[in-house]
């Protein structure tokens, strides 16, 4: 009998894979670290795909906002429109961390907490 390891981080070495961590703030480290969910960068693309685990069946999609480059926004829906990739329903908010370096610190109104992404690839 074979044993076969089905492993998200292994298996996909086409995107950059990110963790989604939560946790609480002090000035510039974050304490009691939880992993709460991946974020992957396929080669050559901008759009960033959220995976959260208490959400598994759901994908949404983050790009950097089109008036800053420190800013982003999360969206529900992504498709294809004339050969052009459109996003519809925002559903949170980002931003490049002051303090904290490598992080994105996302905010989902619905939760009323913020996420934050590590921009260090895991793999």
């Amino acid at each position: 009998m074979e044993m076969k390891l089905d492993c998200p981080l292994q298996s996909v070495p086409d995107k950059t894979v990110l963790e989604i961590l939560t946790g609480r703030r002090r000035e510039d480290h974050i304490f009691h670290k939880r992993l709460v969910g991946h974020a992957y960068l396929p080669v050559g693309s901008d759009i960033y795909e959220i995976k959260l685990m208490m959400l598994p069946r759901h994908t949404y999609f983050m790009r950097q906002s089109r008036d800053s480059i420190y800013r982003y926004t999360v969206f529900a829906k992504r498709f294809l429109e004339n050969g052009e990739t459109k996003m519809t329903n925002p559903v949170g908010f980002g931003q490049l961390s002051a303090g904290l370096k490598n992080y994105v610190e996302i905010y989902f109104p619905l939760f009323g907490r913020l996420v934050y992404l590590n921009l260090v690839p895991k793999n």
